[in-house]
């Protein structure tokens, strides 16, 4: 997965909003991976997630995707205790308007 379109085409990937379905209503996220039994199926099946670009994922939005993946595994470890490869240079774009993941 990736934060933008662009950066999606490259890996041969999806953006991260799309392929979780998560909104973003009142600076909050929502998701449908919860609520959509075949989503969360589909997502249940997942061992690794790759997210490229990572210095443009807000600290908000990877915790958020750590704990749906958490619910979606019914347990409290992080990202459920899916493996998690983050990739990307920290030092180029960061989030907008949000927290970086690394300062």
């Amino acid at each position: 997965m990736a934060p933008t379109g662009v950066a999606a085409q490259r890996i041969d990937g999806k953006m991260i909003h799309s392929a979780l379905r998560i909104t973003n209503q009142g600076g909050t996220f929502l998701t449908r991976a919860i609520t959509d039994p075949a989503l969360k199926s589909t997502l249940a099946q997942v061992k690794t997630i790759i997210i490229d670009e990572v210095s443009m994922v807000s600290a908000q939005l990877l915790s958020f995707i750590s704990d749906t993946f958490a619910k979606i595994q019914e347990n409290s470890f992080a990202f459920g205790g899916i493996n998690v490869v983050l990739v990307g240079d920290l030092a180029q774009l960061p989030p907008v308007n949000r927290t970086p993941v690394y300062h």
